[in-house]
């Protein structure tokens, strides 16, 4: 095993970990909440401003961060988009409307998927 997959494995771990002990200070003796499934997770989006009304969006859905290759193409036809999370992995979305006539946009920039808002610094 390289050094680099023992950092990763052990990185994991001690994310597992810190988990586990939130879970326990929030939820008393009670961790099971840490065995469930996370929530699906909405991704939204403003209608384009400019060119021809989108009908439809095609959405891109990258699991696993910048560098991988795992990506789901979904078409809808809402403003939002739902799929189902894995905990500790990243999640990426882009998005590009297609108008009546088929034509398919310029792609948005990636957008880091997060499942909660951030709150202002506390210093």
């Amino acid at each position: 095993m390289t050094g680099q997959k023992k950092a990763g494995l052990y990185g994991l771990g001690l994310a597992a970990a810190v988990l586990a002990g939130v879970a326990m200070v929030q939820g008393g003796d009670d961790i099971k909440n840490l065995l469930d499934p996370p929530a699906d997770m909405t991704f939204e989006w403003a209608a384009p401003t400019t060119g021809s009304t989108a009908v439809r969006y095609e959405v891109q859905i990258r699991n696993g961060g910048a560098n991988s290759t795992d990506v789901k193409t979904q078409n809808v036809t809402s403003r939002s988009v739902t799929f189902s999370v894995d905990w500790l992995t990243l999640y990426e979305v882009r998005v590009r409307g297609i108008d009546s006539s088929g034509c398919a946009g310029v792609c948005s920039a990636s957008s880091l998927a997060e499942d909660r808002d951030h709150e202002e610094p506390s210093f």
